[in-house]
């Protein structure tokens, strides 16, 4: 069920607004064959739960135009979730869950109108959310995991010329309890989650669109952030004890959170209906785990790919469009993800990093039919 109603009274504009869902799932594992079946048999289940997530919300959009510069906005949002898991697990683990989440998301901003080609904004929000299943049916034994707090800053700046279009925005997310990758992933490959106390993300934002040329064009983004754990605990199997030990780190970098990223595009009318772009990606050193360890890191790396299109528009159908998209043009040998596992063995700290190769040249090529 979803729901809104709109209102507008000169300088006021409202929207109120809500939805209800209701979400059943069952999981569960059929033995389909078996060379050696002992005492087990045809469409036996060897696991078997049920989940059931209930999410309810109701927010209310305000605007108001103080002048012709000045507009404030308010949002408010009111969530409440309800989940509920009981069964087993692949592992013949029991992770009978029942949790419950009331969250307020308010959001207070305003824009500022410079001029007709500039502008400034700012806003500050909360927001909160809830755990995924995942987080839950991956949680260590006993360890149940929290939902997120997170305090948002944005201030920016829009600005135009006559050839030019420019944005610069910072960003400041302070998180408590934030879910963040560990590099670790489960028995089905999928990536685990846990929370840490205090962490932050922060950084600028710049995007860039220049009409060189009427049939030449240049758009570019980058972003340069900082992406911090103030204090993290590592625990790592030590198999000479049998035991776990615990690793205490500062000030660690995020996992799978570059410092810089960027991109460009190059954009040429070559004849009429022939557009050509020439993209080029940065993608900045990545940690696979929280612990800053350049040992267990992605390195940086750089492609470029081209994407031809060329459309023709005869008497007899409205359009036909051949394209051709060349992906990592100079053949980058490079990952793009990956996973991590380290342990102590012999009273020495081994780590075992994972990845997840990316591919080479490659082409692809389509036709499109509109009539």
């Amino acid at each position: 069920l979803t729901f809104a109603f709109h209102y507008e009274q000169l300088k006021w504009n409202f929207i109120l607004g809500g939805a209800y869902n209701n979400y059943l799932g069952t999981h569960f594992g059929e033995i389909i064959w078996a060379k050696f079946a002992s005492n087990g048999a045809i469409g036996h289940r060897f696991y078997d739960n049920e989940s059931q997530k209930m999410d309810a919300h109701i927010y209310l959009k305000t605007n108001y135009e103080l002048n012709n510069r000045f507009n404030l906005f308010l949002d408010m949002q009111l969530r409440q979730i309800d989940y509920e898991t009981t069964g087993l697990d692949i592992d013949q683990r029991t992770i009978d869950t029942e949790q419950s989440f009331l969250f307020f998301n308010p959001k207070l901003g305003l824009n500022y109108k410079i001029t007709d080609s500039q502008r400034l904004y700012g806003s500050y929000a909360i927001g909160q959310r809830e755990p995924v299943r995942n987080d839950f049916i991956d949680a260590e034994q006993g360890q149940i995991p929290d939902s997120e707090f997170l305090q948002n800053i944005e201030l920016g700046y829009h600005g135009q010329l006559t050839k030019w279009r420019y944005t610069i925005n910072y960003y400041g997310m302070f998180y408590k309890n934030q879910l963040v990758l560990t590099g670790a992933i489960n028995d089905v490959g999928a990536p685990i989650r846990q929370n840490v106390d205090q962490s932050y993300r922060q950084g600028i934002e710049l995007s860039v669109n220049y009409q060189i040329l009427p049939k030449l064009n240049w758009q570019a983004n980058a972003s340069i952030s900082q992406n911090k754990i103030k204090k993290l605990t590592e625990s790592v199997v030590n198999y000479d004890e049998g035991s776990v030990q615990t690793i205490e780190h500062a000030n660690t970098d995020i996992s799978f959170s570059p410092s810089v990223v960027a991109a460009s595009t190059v954009s040429v009318t070559i004849l009429k209906g022939l557009v050509a772009d020439w993209q080029a990606k940065y993608m900045g050193l990545q940690y696979l785990d929280n612990t800053s360890s350049l040992e267990r890191s992605i390195p940086a790396y750089f492609i470029h790919n081209l994407r031809v299109g060329y459309t023709l528009k005869p008497d007899f159908m409205e359009e036909i469009n051949f394209k051709l998209l060349v992906n990592n043009l100079f053949d980058v040998r490079y990952e793009a993800n990956g996973y991590t596992y380290s342990y102590i063995y012999g009273d020495e700290l081994m780590t075992e990093n994972y990845y997840y190769p990316q591919a080479g040249l490659q082409f692809m090529a389509g036709m499109g039919i509109i009539f």
